[in-house]
């Protein structure tokens, strides 16, 4: 899918994926299957929230310590903080967010908030997890990254990719800049 927006997978994190032929036959779980959706969103509400707060250079004492904190917030289990703890370490190390770790704050935009005017009129908003500027010649302009713990990115990547292209248009229009998306799965 050619789409304009870079797609970057880094790590997973889950029991496997879900059985869809079950679910269609009705062969299913349900509190089992919800127990999975809720520590899924625990589990992104945890990531997510860790990389908003910590520094883009985090010793994994550092992210250990901002994870103790957040997953008590968000009533994350021992194995989820600790799963939280690998995923943020790998991540912080991913080119991308080595390259963002490398700007000036001035260039630098975490879960910032968003409003976009279509041309219809609607008013888009939404929160960019992570954009970034930099002004080398061949990599001038911003890079919009929107963080993605799906297990099963495949479900939603049509979802993902419209979301993170308004992103982008939504920093590019104003500041008049070329604005790359990436979704990075984490």
């Amino acid at each position: 899918m050619d789409d304009g927006v870079a797609r970057d997978e880094l790590l997973g994190f889950g029991e496997g994926p879900v059985d869809h032929a079950a679910l269609a036959a009705g062969i299913f779980d349900a509190p089992a299957l919800g127990a999975r959706l809720q520590a899924a969103r625990r589990f992104g509400a945890l990531v997510h929230g860790i990389l908003a707060v910590v520094d883009l250079n985090a010793t994994p004492k550092e992210i250990g310590a901002a994870t103790r904190i957040h997953g008590r917030l968000v009533g994350a289990t021992e194995p989820e903080m600790d799963a939280a703890v690998h995923t943020v370490i790998a991540a912080l190390a991913h080119p991308m967010m080595r390259r963002a770790a490398s700007v000036a704050a001035s260039n630098l935009r975490r879960e910032t908030p968003i409003l976009l005017r279509q041309e219809d009129g609607t008013l888009l908003e939404g929160v960019v997890d992570l954009a970034f500027r930099e002004e080398a010649a061949e990599l001038a302009g911003w890079t919009v990254v929107d963080f993605k713990t799906d297990q099963e990115i495949e479900l939603r990547q049509a979802e993902y990719t419209t979301q993170v292209a308004l992103y982008a248009d939504a920093i590019g229009k104003p500041t008049n800049s070329s604005v790359t998306g990436i979704l990075l799965v984490i």
